[in-house]
């Protein structure tokens, strides 16, 4: 991994009135209001030396990444995501912290700990769903034996069996005990991931976007031919039971890994999904039978500098796309886009987020029909050596830049060692 790990959590909510105008591209069209919004801010901001941060601020997550958000069964708004007092990703402190908000997103409570570390094992790819009767939660945890030693400390590898719990009803409203639905030992043992969010398939069936990672100590690292293959985790009973769909790559496309995928419902039993990759484009795969099968993945025209992207679908053919429209290792510029024809042909409608010091990545989208808004949470993180002025300027929260009114102006860095996996 060689940018600095997310230590900030924002939230952008999209409108057709808001604080501040979204900085649209020349050739689009669009009335969006944006709000700024942030989730979670590191209390060491503007801190640099890692091993001062963590002794001034016990039980502060200085790693934060990988957000989701949900409508729970009540109405708050929930705020998901992997974090840390500790500064690297993958270490034995993280485990999936969460917020609320009852305000639509405008404020939030304090962060607490959902899914502490299990067993001293890192939690991974919060996965928050809710059907308005009942919520859930779905997470990786790390396997013993997929480590490295890296700056820090101890590094696990990036995902290793999937664990899904129930939120219960009730007027005292608590989690399930976890259960295993996806296991590294399956395939031969390899790490399983997730990262984006639940599809509900034709008489309320689930679709859950998955993908196998080989890292860590050798025993972690025998199935090659897995590292990056994509697929779908199926179930027609909520959750009681699941198989695997799997998605191949083009015969005739670039190789490249096929992770972080995101579906999207574009019609009756027809499905469009979309992948970050490691060439420089997204592909995309289509399903037209709910899931059972999928096209070859294929390259789109949309770039990827290897960052995951989010897909939402408004209506059936209307399609909502967050990207880092960057090349090469960037994630500078965060763009939100939108089809009209099922994903075929895209059009930039907002820079959500663009400054060459900075990454705003891993984006999560979400539609509140009600409010006619769509909300973006996603990571925030600047380069080390921007890191100092930022955290003594005078420009914070809401400063005005450029005419464009930002919250997320103030933020801090953490470093992770250049070893093992991207994510």
């Amino acid at each position: 991994m060689h940018l600095p790990r997310a230590a900030l959590l924002c939230l952008c909510i999209l409108s057709q009135r808001g604080i501040c105008s979204v900085q649209a591209r020349p050739q689009a069209q669009t009335s969006l209001t944006a709000t700024y919004r942030w989730i979670y801010r590191n209390p060491m901001a503007g801190v640099t030396d890692k091993a001062a941060a963590v002794q001034a601020q016990p039980g502060a997550l200085l790693y934060s990444h990988m957000g989701m958000l949900a409508t729970l069964p009540n109405g708050s708004l929930a705020a998901a995501w992997q974090g840390a007092p500790k500064w690297w990703e993958g270490s034995d402190e993280q485990g999936i912290h969460w917020a609320i908000s009852d305000d639509g997103g405008a404020s939030w409570g304090a962060q607490q700990a959902l899914v502490p570390a299990p067993d001293g094992l890192p939690a991974w790819g919060p996965v928050l769903y809710s059907d308005g009767k009942e919520a859930g939660l779905f997470y990786a945890v790390s396997r013993r034996a997929c480590w490295w030693q890296g700056e820090g400390g101890m590094h696990w590898a990036c995902g290793g069996d999937i664990w899904m719990q129930r939120l219960s009803s009730g007027s005292e409203a608590s989690w399930t005990s976890p259960k295993v639905i996806y296991s590294f030992s399956d395939e031969g043992g390899i790490a399983k991931m997730l990262a984006n969010r639940l599809g509900t398939r034709d008489g309320g069936g689930w679709m859950l976007p998955v993908w196998r990672e080989m890292g860590g100590q050798q025993a972690c690292n025998t199935h090659p031919e897995l590292h990056g293959a994509a697929g779908v985790l199926l179930s027609d009973d909520q959750g009681s039971s699941w198989r695997v769909a799997n998605i191949s790559l083009d015969t005739s496309s670039q190789p490249t890994w096929l992770i972080e995928g995101a579906v999207a419902r574009t019609g009756r039993s027809s499905w469009f999904q979309v992948f970050r990759t490691s060439v420089g484009f997204m592909y995309s795969s289509r399903s037209g039978d709910d899931g059972l099968s999928w096209t070859p993945a294929k390259p789109t025209h949309v770039r990827n500098p290897n960052s995951k992207v989010d897909l939402l679908a408004l209506e059936p053919g209307i399609l909502l796309l967050a990207y880092n429209d960057d090349s090469e290792a960037s994630r500078s510029t965060l763009v939100l886009a939108m089809s009209t024809d099922k994903g075929i042909l895209w059009h930039d409608i907002a820079i959500l987020e663009s400054d060459p010091a900075g990454s705003f990545h891993y984006p999560t989208l979400m539609y509140q029909e009600e409010q006619d808004t769509v909300l973006v949470i996603y990571s925030v993180d600047f380069l080390p050596d921007e890191l100092s002025s930022r955290a003594t300027s005078s420009q914070g929260e809401n400063s005005t830049r450029g005419g464009l009114q930002w919250s997320c102006e103030l933020c801090c860095v953490s470093h992770e060692a250049t070893l093992g996996a991207v994510t």
